[in-house]
């Protein structure tokens, strides 16, 4: 799709990349809930994870897993959250499939550090 952000990142900013492959590829996120905060996005557009196809999805999933473990390592994380938000009510902000990989830590609230605008409280 010719004007979203995450169809151009994989050509415009590769030095941002975690991983590549057929299926999709890994970023750190911009606006970061806790340290570590990773994405699984699809190289292809779809609008989200429900549209994807299985073959691809399950790629998705075995990479958001693979970078779970790492970040448990990595980051000394004591939890991992992965998560797709699905549609504009589920508060998916980018209109382009993508799991959260989402280190946790002991003593934190969970809650983003900035204000997502029209995001439900």
């Amino acid at each position: 799709m010719k004007d979203c952000i995450f169809c151009k990142i994989p050509a415009q900013e590769s030095e941002k990349l975690l991983f590549k492959d057929d299926a999709c590829y890994v970023i750190y996120d911009k606006y970061p809930i806790e340290k570590g905060h990773m994405l699984v996005i699809s190289l292809q557009h779809y609008e989200n994870l429900l549209e994807v196809p299985e073959d691809i999805s399950a790629k998705m999933i075995a990479v958001a897993k693979r970078f779970g473990k790492s970040a448990l390592e990595e980051f000394k994380a004591t939890g991992i959250n992965i998560v797709a938000n699905n549609g504009r009510d589920a508060n998916q902000i980018i209109m382009h499939a993508h799991i959260h990989v989402l280190p946790r830590y002991p003593n934190t609230s969970g809650k983003p550090h900035y204000k997502i605008a029209g995001a439900k409280e």
